[in-house]
């Protein structure tokens, strides 16, 4: 028997990680499914090690098919309905926006000075990318946006967002 007889491809799902899909497809909105559930499902821990991994790949499946879970600390997970999930999305834009801050604050860390042209340039670009980004999720560009949002009801096309923005 060769070294690669029973080792799934990249990008197969391993039986550990099916399994957990078809448990987690099984919740209802708004049930939590606790760790020890899906431990005995898979007759491992799937808080750490290889059982964090089919967990984590069962969790992006179950996103394929719509279905988004959200983590309650120490007890499991819980399928959300449509206002948990859109809660979780302003939480990681807010996220991003404290991401940003550190991100510029590690690069005003670098001497500009004694930088070549080229990683000035890199720099430079780096510096506006955040830049722009921070912008767009902070706090009062966020309330700005849902302002105008909310007024046409339907989302902004990004020339209009950016419009929006300044």
């Amino acid at each position: 028997m060769s070294k690669e007889a029973g080792k799934k491809t990249i990008g197969e799902m391993s039986v550990d990680a099916r399994l957990l899909l078809q448990e987690l497809t099984k919740a209802s909105i708004g049930q939590t499914v606790t760790y020890e559930q899906l431990q005995e499902v898979i007759g491992r821990d799937v808080r750490r090690g290889g059982g964090y991994a089919a967990l984590a790949a069962a969790r992006r499946a179950a996103l394929r098919e719509r279905i988004v879970f959200g983590t309650i600390s120490k007890v499991g997970i819980k399928r959300l309905d449509d206002a948990e999930i859109t809660r979780t999305v302003s939480g990681s834009v807010h996220k991003i926006s404290r991401r940003v801050r550190s991100t510029i604050r590690l690069q005003d860390c670098a001497n500009y000075e004694k930088l070549s042209k080229q990683q000035q340039a890199s720099y430079n670009t780096n510096l506006s990318q955040l830049s722009v980004i921070g912008h767009i999720a902070s706090a009062p560009t966020t309330k700005k946006l849902e302002s105008k949002i909310a007024q046409l009801g339907k989302s902004l096309p990004l020339a209009k967002m950016l419009e929006e923005c300044r």
